[in-house]
């Protein structure tokens, strides 16, 4: 019995098969082969173009403080006063016209009364000569005396010190000088004097007014 031949589509057919098989294996082994790169290469390539790493994550601490509380003090502080426009000064008053006198020590032609007194040998008097404000003026009158002190190369000397002064109307001597001297040795003394003298002020029209004064002072005998 002869073996019977396969026709000639059949065994094309077979032929065909068994080629689409190979494709198909080609075909997933290569798919597998490029999905394993994409998983293994691509991927962390990626996460690390992007980031998409895990971050460290870094914590600070700040401190905070707590202002304190307002002071009391700055809260009741007055408001700042308004700014005002400085008022110009009233016109002052001329000042009073000083009366002039003189009070003469060791009298000269017997004008006034005379008051001796004596310094360690060395006489002086003193005595109030005329003086004139008008009608209606009076005079300083010395109520308090200090006597100068003479040094002790002057305590036989003769001479005459002359100062000038002002007696306000509380009966004080201020701003005396010596306008003439027989030696410049008595003029600190006779000004140290003069300054604690005090008078019963001059007065003119019932009021006290200042009064510009000259007392001689006459040393010796």
């Amino acid at each position: 019995m002869s073996a019977t031949a396969l026709p000639a589509s059949k065994t094309h057919k077979r032929k065909g098969t068994g080629l689409w098989v190979l494709v198909q294996l080609l075909f997933m082994v290569g798919y597998g082969a490029g999905l394993t790169l994409f998983v293994f290469g691509v991927i962390p390539y990626l996460q690390i173009v992007t980031g998409g790493a895990k971050k460290d994550l870094i914590v600070r601490t700040v401190a905070t403080v707590d202002a304190p509380p307002p002071s009391d003090n700055l809260l009741d502080q007055p408001p700042p006063p308004p700014d005002t426009q400085e008022e110009p000064p009233p016109d002052m008053a001329p000042p009073p016209d000083l009366g002039s006198t003189s009070l003469d020590i060791g009298m000269v032609g017997g004008t006034g009364a005379a008051m001796p007194m004596n310094f360690g040998g060395a006489a002086m008097q003193n005595a109030v000569a005329n003086f004139s404000l008008g009608d209606s003026g009076s005079k300083p009158r010395p109520v308090y005396q200090v006597q100068p002190k003479i040094p002790a190369t002057l305590r036989n000397a003769n001479g005459r010190v002359e100062v000038e002064f002002t007696v306000d109307v509380q009966g004080r001597v201020q701003n005396p000088r010596i306008t003439s001297s027989f030696s410049p040795l008595m003029n600190e003394p006779v000004i140290a004097a003069i300054k604690q003298w005090r008078f019963e002020p001059g007065q003119r029209g019932g009021k006290r007014v200042p009064t510009k004064t000259k007392m001689p002072f006459k040393f010796g005998k």
